[in-house]
């Protein structure tokens, strides 16, 4: 009996072993994947904001791919170092296509939802490019999207 008892352990002592090493190795390539993900989302918006300011009209001249490079290194190594300090995983920062939450009949719908989008992705900090680009080909359009800011900033301050 003994030596059956001893074999059993013995048994379940590799047993642990092996899934000790399958974990380590599942854990190597999470933390694998994780850099990658971490890496395809900052050059997520990198060219995100590429394409923002050439659909604006306010790039002078598209970034070579170096550049790109360079600066989704810039960006993922932010990340990472936001993620170490603060706890954070990352996240998405794309842009996310405006919901209304005021229902109105604008008449250039799409546009006053391309504004508000494009002032969520911006971050205010380029309401003045998009009404001044040629999306925004008429007055008509200009006010209803200023008309529109303000009933989402209404929606939103009423529901805070």
């Amino acid at each position: 009996e003994k030596s059956g008892t001893g074999q059993d352990i013995t048994g379940l002592q590799k047993r642990c072993f092996k899934l000790v090493q399958a974990n380590t190795a599942l854990t190597v390539q999470s933390s694998l994947l994780r850099r990658q993900k971490g890496w395809a989302e900052a050059k997520a918006r990198i060219l995100q904001d590429e394409v923002t300011r050439v659909y604006l009209g306010v790039h002078d001249q598209v970034r070579s791919s170096a550049e790109v490079e360079r600066d989704t290194s810039r960006e993922f190594a932010h990340r990472q170092t936001l993620g170490a300090t603060v706890g954070v995983s990352g996240g998405n920062d794309g842009a996310v296509i405006c919901k209304l939450l005021i229902p109105f009949p604008y008449k250039h719908r799409e546009a006053v939802i391309d504004f508000l989008t494009h002032v969520t992705h911006t971050s205010g900090n380029d309401v003045h490019g998009f009404l001044a680009s040629n999306r925004v080909f008429s007055e008509s359009i200009r006010t209803e999207c200023i008309s529109g800011l303000g009933r989402e900033y209404y929606a939103h301050w009423r529901s805070a």
